[in-house]
């Protein structure tokens, strides 16, 4: 047992700890792919992991009154871009109340991809992942891309000077760094609210 690719498994499952969510390629360096296929099918089984959809999984958090806690959205959702190779960038209202810029909450999880447009259904939650243009994924996974799928979502009566002071207090400097490389490629109307967010002083470094 102590070699078999099930345990191999479960130990690199533990190691990173709960919450994580994986997809049966991250284990490909383990054994064949009928070996961890059916390694990972029992270990949802026996309850050791959770399978959130078709290869993909997690090692779900728990909670002393409410029980297993429902998977990070945005984990699933980047576990199944790396399942299929594909750029993940999040999109629109999402990112904005990600930011904290907007205190809409999204009744739909949508990302944009250089992947097929597609719906997956993750329990009992549908993650929408739609195709788009190099240009739209500038920044595809940084703080850089989701200010401009920010942006975006607010239109230029929506970046507000509030919103540019929040963002601007709220991005590191890592987070600047990444918006001034992705900067080209927004829109005209929106490099002057970008630029005074690179201006303002951070908050945390």
């Amino acid at each position: 047992m102590r070699n078999s690719v099930r345990s191999k498994i479960l130990r690199r499952i533990r190691g990173k700890g709960r919450g994580f969510v994986w997809v049966t390629r991250d284990f490909r360096d383990l054994g064949g792919f009928g070996a961890v296929d059916r390694a990972l099918s029992r270990l949802a089984q026996d309850g050791s992991v959770r399978r959130l959809s078709r290869g993909v999984y997690d090692y779900p958090k728990t909670h002393p009154r409410l029980g297993v806690i429902y998977p990070n959205i945005d984990r699933v959702a980047q576990a199944i871009a790396r399942k299929n190779g594909s750029k993940l960038q999040v999109a629109g209202s999402r990112a904005a109340n990600a930011l904290g810029i907007s205190t809409q909450v999204p009744a739909k999880a949508v990302y944009l991809t250089d992947g097929y447009t597609r719906n997956v259904r993750v329990l009992d939650q549908v993650i929408q992942f739609r195709r788009r243009t190099p240009r739209s994924l500038a920044g595809a996974g940084t703080s850089g891309g989701m200010v401009l799928q920010a942006f975006d979502h607010l239109g230029p009566d929506g970046v507000t000077p509030d919103v540019v002071q929040k963002l601007g207090r709220a991005l590191s400097a890592a987070d600047k760094d990444q918006l001034k490389a992705v900067a080209p490629d927004a829109p005209v109307w929106a490099q002057v609210p970008i630029a005074q967010v690179l201006q303002a002083p951070s908050v945390h470094p």
